[in-house]
C-alpha cells in the first residue's frame, strides 16, 4: 500500500479522532498512512480518514505519530514541521499553520521562501472560494412538488418511451426551480446526458460535478457490460428520466432540503440517496468546507451515492441490501476519483488487519439489512476480489440480486461458492496481497 506506515511495528498506544459530524473514535493504533488512520475501536479495526477528523484532532494525530517514528517531539526536522503546517494551510487553519512554519523556519532559514509560496496559495483560495453560510430560512413546505412519488410511472427499467422519460425530466425540472425558488437562488442547474445537478457551488467547480456524475455512470456501464450509448432503455438512460442530484454547500441548506422534502431526520452525514419503489431516485449531499480535501470527500460521496441511484435502477426497480452495495459503491467511487479517494487505500488496510487479526467476517456476509459504516471497508474489499475474480460474474450476481435471491444463492449460482468458501478465498488473497515483513 503505498504511503502506508506499518504502524503494528510500533509499540502499542492510543490516539484519539474527533469526527467532524460530532463524537469521537479511540483505541490502539493499528495501522497508519498518510490519508488514514486504523485504530481498534470497541474491538474491531476502524479506519477513519484525517479529513473526517476536526482540524485540531487530525493536526494532532499526525504530530504525534510523527513525533513517535522521530522518537520525541524535539527531534522533527525542519521539513517535518513545513508539511505539518502545510497539512494545516490546506485544511484552513492558518494558526495551527503558522506555529509550524515559525519552528520550521527557526531551524532552516531557507524554508522561507517555501512557506510564503504556501501562504499565498491559502490567500489565493480564500479569495476565491464561495461563502458556506445559508442566506435565507425556509418559510414552508412545498407539498404539491412533492416527487417522491410519481403516479402512472412504470416500475420497469425499459417500460416508458422516450415521451414519458422527458415527462419525468420535465417534473424533475420544475421541481427543481421550486427548491430554487424556496432555498436560495443560488441554486443552478448543470444538464448533463443522464444528470439534472442543481448547485449553489462557484462556476469553476461545476464542470466537476458533470464529470463525477457522468464518470460514474459510464463506469457503472463497463462494469455491467453496458455500452455507453447503447443502453438498456429508450434514449440509452437507465433512469426514469435524468437523474436529479442537489449539491449544496451548506450543510443548513442541506439539512432543510432533507427534512422538507425527504422528511429525513438524520443530522449526522453529507448525503444520501432517495429512492421509491415506482423507479424514482435522486441524490442530496454537501460539502463540507471550501478546501481542496473538503471537495475530494465530497467527490467520493457523490459517487458513492449516484452508485446507489444507478444500482436502484439497474435491471429492474429495487434495493440491493446488505454488503454487495455499499461495497461496489466505494469500489467505483475509487476507480472514478484515483487519487483523490482513499476507499480503496482504507479497504486494503482493513482488510489486512482483519485477516492478521483473524476476525470472522461471516455476519457481515450473511447480512441482508444496512451494514455499519465501519463496515464499508470490509465490503470495498470483498467486491474487489469478486470483481477481479470474475467481472462477468459479479455483473450476473447483482442480477440475481436484483431478481430477488439471496447473497449466498447469487454467490453459489455464479461463483460455485458458498460464503464460508468465499470468506476463505478472500483472507488469502489478502494475505497474497500483503507487503514483505
Amino acid at each position: 500500500m503505498a504511503g502506508a506506515r506499518g504502524g503494528r511495528s510500533e509499540p502499542p498506544f492510543e490516539l484519539t479522532a474527533k469526527l467532524i459530524v460530532g463524537g469521537e473514535i479511540f483505541g490502539p493504533v493499528l495501522d497508519h498512512s498518510d490519508e488514514l488512520l486504523v485504530l481498534e475501536y470497541r474491538g474491531v479495526p476502524v479506519a477513519v480518514a484525517f479529513e473526517e477528523m476536526k482540524v485540531a484532532s487530525a493536526y494532532q494525530v499526525k504530530r504525534t505519530l510523527l513525533a513517535r517514528q522521530r522518537g520525541g517531539n524535539d527531534r522533527l526536522s525542519a521539513e517535518d514541521h513545513f508539511n505539518l503546517g502545510q497539512y494545516a494551510s490546506r485544511r484552513d487553519h492558518p494558526a495551527l499553520a503558522n506555529k509550524e512554519f515559525k519552528e520550521a523556519q527557526k531551524l532552516d532559514g531557507s524554508y522561507r521562501s517555501r512557506i510564503a509560496a504556501v501562504r499565498e496559495e491559502y490567500r489565493t483560495r480564500a479569495r476565491d472560494t464561495d461563502p458556506t453560510g445559508p442566506r435565507s430560512q425556509l418559510e414552508e413546505e412545498l407539498s404539491d412538488n412533492d416527487v417522491s412519488a410519481l403516479p402512472g410511472l412504470s416500475e420497469s427499467v425499459n417500460g416508458l418511451s422516450s415521451q414519458d422519460r422527458d415527462r419525468v425530466t420535465e417534473v424533475y425540472k420544475r421541481f427543481g426551480q421550486s427548491v430554487r425558488d424556496e432555498i436560495n437562488e443560488d441554486l443552478v442547474l448543470v444538464e448533463t446526458d443522464h444528470f439534472l445537478l442543481w448547485t449553489d457551488w462557484n462556476r469553476i467547480y461545476r464542470p466537476q460535478l458533470a464529470q463525477w456524475c457522468e464518470g460514474m455512470y459510464a463506469a457503472l456501464c463497463v462494469q455491467f457490460g453496458l455500452e455507453v450509448g447503447q443502453g438498456q432503455g429508450p434514449d440509452d438512460n437507465i433512469f426514469l428520466g435524468k437523474c436529479p442530484v442537489f449539491c449544496f454547500r451548506s450543510k443548513a441548506r442541506f439539512l432543510r432540503f432533507a427534512r422538507t422534502y425527504d422528511h429525513y431526520k438524520r443530522t449526522s452525514i453529507v448525503g444520501y440517496t432517495q429512492t421509491a419503489a415506482n423507479g424514482h431516485v435522486h441524490v442530496v449531499l454537501f460539502r463540507r468546507g471550501p478546501s481542496g480535501l473538503d471537495v475530494d470527500q465530497f467527490a467520493g460521496t457523490l459517487v458513492h451515492e449516484g452508485v446507489h441511484a444507478f444500482l436502484h435502477r439497474y435491471k429492474r426497480t429495487g434495493h440491493i441490501s446488505g454488503w454487495v452495495g455499499e461495497g461496489l459503491a466505494d469500489y467505483i467511487a475509487e476507480q472514478v476519483l484515483g487519487d483523490r479517494c482513499v476507499y480503496g487505500e482504507r479497504a486494503d488496510l482493513i482488510a489486512r488487519q482483519y485477516v492478521l487479526r483473524e476476525i470472522r467476517i461471516g455476519d457481515l456476509l450473511s447480512k441482508t439489512w444496512q451494514p455499519q459504516a465501519h463496515e464499508y471497508p470490509i465490503a470495498c474489499s470483498l467486491v474487489g476480489f469478486l470483481i477481479e475474480r470474475d467481472r462477468e460474474a459479479f455483473a450476473a450476481l447483482i442480477g440475481d440480486l436484483k431478481d430477488g435471491h439471496g447473497v449466498e444463492q447469487a454467490l453459489q449460482r455464479n461463483y460455485d461458492m458458498t460464503l464460508e468458501a468465499l470468506e476463505a478465498a478472500w483472507r488469502e488473497h489478502v494475505r497474497d496481497r500483503m507487503p514483505a515483513g
